[in-house]
């Protein structure tokens, strides 16, 4: 019978795990979990994995990745030099489960067929666009836990329970932590009020002074989370704060400068360096991703949702004004499973959006006045 390769390897490409499957198993099944632990073990929103298919006689080597207890029962394996997630692992019986965002991009391998513990988001998280993402038309089902318990409805928690939440602007400040407590910071919206819409900074919404909350289908990203959709927020530097209440860093030269120092402040934050002057911060005791930094923006880090402990909800709808219905970087996907798969999230998202009354995000708003103009938007 024939076989093809099944593989998954990190980000930095030190770790590489393959298997054979019959080409007959796939798609492979998928599960998308959106509880509290995984998006704080992450800094996702969700994670997705699916069974790693391999007989317990051929159990891979997989004593060189660092190991994390999640869960009493189930351990998160993660690279220590790029933090990328590979497995869940059960070691009571050998079980793996590789995160999806590692595998390859080839045809028709992955479908997702459910979401878990929905309800531990509030607000329904990023499972409100991700029903309905897979390329075959199928949906994906939705539950209060784990599989085969309570349901929970495709529109949950409704139209109502959200209403003004988008509108809505009374946080200043939410704590932000990974899942062991290894990193923790508080971040506070910016002082913005009385700025020319000129000089706001790009992620600064001109009406509701929010913080962007984007969509991120890089490679480098999906990588380094295990989710096909990373969910990014922005912020300087000067409204990141440590527990002593002094700014995380003044720029992103002394942040890695402190974290190269083993500054106490920072905890468990460590960084890998993805291409020239980019640095990827995370948590080396859990994994959880941090910050994105990149040096020619001395002042401002990309912030991993996943993190923020935000009381209306897993997106923080109140907190952040989110690009609903357009995924950046859609493009790494084309070619294989992955281009269905974002092609209908997105377009999922969008639906979602004007079905519960929030507005077009005002960067889309404007790249669309551009396009129509025949201009390029930044």
């Amino acid at each position: 019978m024939s076989t093809i390769p099944l593989t998954i390897n990190c980000l930095c490409a030190l770790h590489t795990f393959s298997t054979l499957i019959s080409p007959s198993s796939l798609p492979l099944r998928a599960t998308a979990c959106h509880c509290t632990s995984c998006r704080h073990a992450t800094g996702a929103l969700y994670t997705s994995d699916i069974n790693w298919p391999l007989p317990a006689s051929q159990t891979p080597n997989i004593t060189a990745l660092s190991s994390y207890a999640l869960f009493p029962t189930i351990n998160i394996l993660f690279c220590a030099t790029c933090s990328s997630p590979l497995f869940f692992h059960k070691p009571a019986s050998d079980w793996l489960g590789a995160f999806t965002g590692q595998l390859r991009n080839d045809p028709d391998l992955v479908r997702l067929e459910d979401n878990i513990f929905v309800t531990d988001t509030r607000d329904g998280g990023a499972s409100a666009w991700l029903g309905k993402c897979n390329a075959d038309g199928t949906v994906a089902r939705r539950w209060k836990g784990h599989i085969g318990g309570e349901m929970v409805p495709n529109d949950w928690p409704g139209v109502a329970a959200l209403k003004g939440s988008y509108e809505r602007n009374d946080v200043r400040e939410l704590s932000a932590r990974c899942h062991c407590g290894g990193v923790a910071f508080t971040m506070a919206q910016g002082e913005y009020e009385g700025t020319a819409r000129e000089a706001l900074p790009f992620f600064v919404d001109p009406v509701s002074k929010k913080n962007l909350g984007g969509f991120d289908a890089c490679d480098t990203c999906r990588q380094s989370s295990g989710v096909e959709v990373f969910n990014w927020t922005f912020s300087e530097l000067s409204y990141l704060r440590c527990a002593d209440g002094n700014p995380v860093a003044k720029d992103v030269f002394s942040l890695k400068d402190a974290v190269d120092g083993k500054d106490a402040r920072l905890g468990t934050l460590a960084y890998f360096a993805s291409s020239k002057g980019v640095q990827r911060y995370f948590c080396s005791r859990c994994s959880a991703c941090v910050f994105y930094a990149v040096e020619d923006r001395p002042v401002l880090v990309d912030v991993a949702i996943g993190l923020l402990d935000a009381p209306d909800g897993a997106r923080g709808d109140n907190f952040l004004a989110w690009a609903f219905g357009k995924i950046g970087q859609i493009q790494d996907g084309q070619g294989g499973w992955r281009e269905g798969f974002l092609k209908k999230s997105e377009e999922e998202c969008d639906a979602w959006r004007e079905e519960i009354g929030y507005p077009k995000n005002w960067r889309r708003v404007e790249r669309e006045a551009a396009e129509k103009r025949g201009e390029k938007y930044y």
